[in-house]
């Protein structure tokens, strides 16, 4: 699949705890109401917790959606 859209193995791997984020972290990404010093490129190259509780503790805690 990485290799059919042009992407390395790691890079997909990478992306794929993207789509683990929280709808509430979504949200604020969608509406610009997420912390602008988080950029997606940080969110893509952590490993991210999968517990909304946990992403939601270490990202919103200063900016509630």
């Amino acid at each position: 699949m990485a290799t059919k859209h042009g992407l390395t193995d790691s890079d997909l791997r990478k992306r794929i705890y993207l789509a683990c984020l929280s709808p509430k972290i979504q949200r604020a990404i969608l509406a610009g109401t997420f912390p602008d010093t988080i950029s997606l490129t940080s969110l893509a190259t952590q490993k991210l917790p999968l517990s909304w509780a946990e992403q939601h503790a270490l990202f919103l805690h200063d900016n509630p959606c």
